[in-house]
């Protein structure tokens, strides 16, 4: 087998990999949503039942609510940068934790929640921990 040959498996593997671990479009779109402060777009994807913590307040809110505390929260700190540092899945959910938020007033780590039901993905679960 010539060096080319296994480096192109290598790579072919490689590609694979990264592909099986994407997002889906839904958690791209709240990734894409966070990074621009949007709560009306995070909002579209939450379910009837949102738990929301922010800076160690935890409680269950419905899917307005919870749009008014993401405002909120985007509108009285801002959104500087926001990248993502890991993420996962199970059978039932996937997740991403967001490394670091960086707000105009200090950092929070961002993990999210989302889980499967009728075909289509909801955030169950939103931390802003400080």
């Amino acid at each position: 087998m010539s060096l080319f040959t296994s480096t192109g498996r290598f790579l072919g593997l490689a590609v694979l990999a990264v592909l099986s671990v994407a997002f889906s479009p839904v958690t791209n779109e709240v990734i894409s949503a966070i990074r621009s402060g949007d709560a009306v777009r995070i909002s579209r994807h939450l379910d009837e039942v949102v738990r929301i913590s922010v800076d160690g307040k935890s409680h269950a809110y419905s899917k307005g609510q919870g749009e008014m505390i993401l405002r909120n929260f985007f509108a009285d700190r801002g959104v500087r940068q926001f990248e993502i540092d890991q993420k996962g899945n199970d059978k039932d959910t996937e997740f991403f934790s967001g490394g670091l938020v960086l707000t105009d007033y200090s950092r929070y780590r961002l993990s999210v929640y989302l889980k499967e039901r009728s075909g289509r993905k909801f955030i169950q679960e939103i931390l802003l921990e400080p």
